[in-house]
């Protein structure tokens, strides 16, 4: 049914999306950052009074998407 296909599909993200953060908050020994996203830096205006600091760099850790639709796979088939 349509209904049971959405609650399929629900459950599925919310796997992906769970083990995606564990990964990057490390708390899976499995797997990590995601290392294919490339760092970001910006000297972008956001409004007239605000600005982003001059040399600003995203040194954060993204979450492992690939991982996570990985292993959300092998749960939900």
């Amino acid at each position: 049914t349509p209904e049971t296909a959405f609650i399929y599909a629900l459950t599925s993200a919310a796997i992906m999306h769970s083990i995606a953060k564990a990964c990057s908050k490390g708390e899976l020994i499995e797997c990590g950052c995601d290392k294919s996203q490339p760092k970001l830096s910006t000297n972008t205006t956001i409004t007239p009074s605000l600005s982003l600091n001059d040399g600003f760099e995203w040194g954060g850790c993204s979450d492992d998407l690939k991982f996570g639709r990985k292993i959300s796979m092998s749960f939900i088939d």
